[in-house]
């Protein structure tokens, strides 16, 4: 019994053994030809993946494009109080307050050059910004009547006009201390007046100056930065804005494929995609020789006695196909040929014809 068990074990850990004892072939997706259907197995089989979530990032809606998104998973994101009103959103909750607000940095981004004198106009010639730190002149910018002020060319003035101001756009956020400012100036009369501040956020003075103009046709006005200046107490009331954002939890999915075909494969996805057909056929027999070397198709005649093993692979008969008497059409060229024996044929038949009836005409009139 050990020994059939030791045997039988042997076939099963093998994989193939039907249930009548025999053994198959390895799958394959050739369907077996010249096989009786009735030893043919089929299994569907397919490719099977897990799911890796990568490049996970929290995203505005706006900002998400492509990738996949859970709208459940998110955080929000509040920002500092803002002098300018934010860009609307989806999402975005925007506050409004207005109020008392102080300039603690001290930044400028304008300077802004006003007459206040009543009893006579300033002319302004030419004006150039440093940035005294750094040792160069700054790109600023101008409204559009007064740019060519920015051409290092005097030979032109612009006739400021009481109450009527330049304001000179920085064009970034410059330390206020550090900023200094060439003017070169026509006045008519003696202690003219020409108001300079240095603006936060365009229209907030967080330093001002009166400074005194001479009797001059063509004078430079240089102003030594904050030292020179008053500061004011920065502080002014304005709308002040503060928004919240959400950031949804975004990622990408990234398939890792096993390499084989399964039926069924735990944890895997199956990709319905990749369907394949895979088959086998019984190829060989189990056969059991009982101790006297007679053959039997029954396990249990070896209940008592010791039985050997043997697979024989399974010869089966050739089945042939059938195959059609190929009928091959006549050419063109022999058809031709036909048609005209044919015509030939009658033809002679008619003359024979015609001269066996004339000769018996003949014949009787003799």
């Amino acid at each position: 019994m050990k020994k059939i068990f030791f045997y039988v074990l042997m076939f099963v850990m093998m994989g193939h053994i039907n249930a009548q004892g025999g053994l198959y072939s390895e799958w394959t997706e050739e369907y077996p030809i010249g096989i009786p259907k009735d030893v043919i197995q089929s299994e569907t089989r397919y490719k099977w993946y897990k799911e890796d979530i990568i490049d996970i990032e929290y995203l505005k809606k706006e900002d998400i494009y492509n990738k996949l998104v859970d709208y459940n998973d998110f955080k929000t994101y509040e920002s500092e109080e803002l002098l300018d009103e934010p860009i609307k959103f989806n999402d975005r909750v925007i506050k409004k307050e207005y109020k008392d607000y102080k300039f603690e940095k001290n930044t400028i981004n304008y300077i802004v050059l006003t007459n206040n004198n009543k009893s006579d106009v300033v002319g302004i010639s030419e004006i150039v910004v440093f940035d005294n730190k750094k040792a160069i002149k700054l790109n600023v910018s101008v409204d559009k009547k007064y740019s060519y002020l920015l051409d290092n060319n005097k030979d032109k003035s612009h006739i400021l006009d009481y109450k009527e101001s330049i304001y000179i756009n920085l064009n970034k956020e410059c330390e206020a201390d550090d900023v200094r400012i060439f003017i070169y100036y026509n006045s008519s009369v003696y202690n003219n007046k020409l108001s300079i501040s240095y603006n936060a956020h365009k229209d907030y003075p967080l330093y001002v100056r009166e400074a005194s103009l001479s009797y001059c046709s063509l004078c430079e006005l240089y102003n030594m930065g904050i030292k020179d200046m008053n500061e004011t107490n920065r502080v002014y009331k304005l709308n002040i804005y503060k928004y919240i954002d959400k950031y949804y939890k975004t990622y990408k999915i990234k398939k890792e494929y096993k390499e084989e075909y399964y039926s069924k494969l735990d944890g895997y996805k199956k990709d319905e995609s990749t369907k394949k057909t895979f088959y086998r056929y019984l190829k060989y027999k189990l056969i059991v020789y009982l101790p006297d070397g007679t053959i039997s198709d029954n396990f249990d005649n070896c209940s008592k006695a010791s039985c050997t093993f043997k697979l024989e692979e399974i010869i089966y008969p050739k089945v042939e196909e059938k195959q059609e008497k190929e009928i091959i059409p006549p050419k063109t060229g022999d058809s031709f040929n036909i048609i005209i024996l044919i015509i030939s044929f009658i033809v002679l038949s008619s003359i024979i014809i015609y001269v066996i009836k004339d000769k018996c005409r003949k014949m009787s009139y003799e």
